[in-house]
């Protein structure tokens, strides 16, 4: 299974890469000179990939609502770290390599900080993988290849919590420009995009599973692909022209 790609970097991966690391490094030192900033969403990244990870870190802090308060590299020191600097927003990775994986890191925590905001990350677009991290006790999964501003979209609806009458997709509607497809049809891909489950995407649709399978069943033959995932990268690679 991939476990990271450059088109999973926030980032263009262009032999850039040592400029990038050392821009995320200046903002990670200015941040802990600088100290807290009321007001601002704190957030925590546990992910075992440098690169990666920092190079979120620096995307995210651009935003003016949202503070990287820590980054880790494994889960082994989560739950102290947590326990001393509390954030309102945890981004763990799935894959942690060795020691502790972000599956169990994400159970252990959900049992002591019930109301932490929990957003389960992964290279894979794997939707037994999204059913798994959210049994675990993740708010939301979040796959790697998202834009930065749809990772900054869900960190502040995790934060404001469900609205009446909003939809979980940006803007008034769908990004999907694909006129061989339905509205509805455009809908339910865009769902797929960001690693939302049929059961899921029913219920934010108001129809029944039946229905979405049916609706995810056209699109993947409207698309010509085989599986969900093949569908969101055939809207990444849309998207990308």
């Amino acid at each position: 299974m991939t476990r990271w790609r450059d088109s999973d970097l926030p980032y263009p991966a262009n032999g850039g890469r040592r400029v990038c690391l050392q821009q995320a490094a200046l903002v990670s030192v200015r941040r802990r000179l600088e100290g807290p900033r009321r007001g601002r969403v704190r957030i925590g990244i546990v992910d075992d990939h440098p690169v990666f990870r920092l190079g979120l870190a620096s995307a995210l802090e651009r935003q003016h609502d949202l503070e990287i308060t820590w980054e880790l590299s494994s889960a082994v020191n989560l739950e102290a770290l947590l326990q001393k600097t509390p954030v309102d927003v945890l981004l763990i990775d799935v894959y942690l390599g060795t020691g502790k994986d972000g599956i169990a890191a994400t159970r252990d925590v959900r049992a002591k900080w019930p109301e932490l905001k929990i957003a389960a990350m992964s290279a894979s677009m794997d939707t037994q993988l999204s059913i798994t991290s959210k049994r675990a006790g993740a708010s939301v999964f979040l796959p790697k290849a998202l834009p930065v501003s749809d990772m900054v979209g869900a960190i502040r609806r995790l934060v404001e919590g469900p609205r009446k009458g909003r939809s979980d997709l940006r803007g008034s509607g769908s990004r999907v420009k694909d006129p061989r497809l339905s509205p509805r049809q455009r809908q339910v891909l865009e769902y797929i995009r960001v690693g939302r489950t049929n059961k899921e995407i029913a219920a934010r649709l108001g129809v029944s599973v039946a229905t979405v399978n049916k609706h995810v069943h056209e699109v993947l033959s409207v698309l010509g692909v085989r599986n969900r995932t093949q569908a969101a990268a055939a809207l990444a690679s849309e998207e990308d022209d």
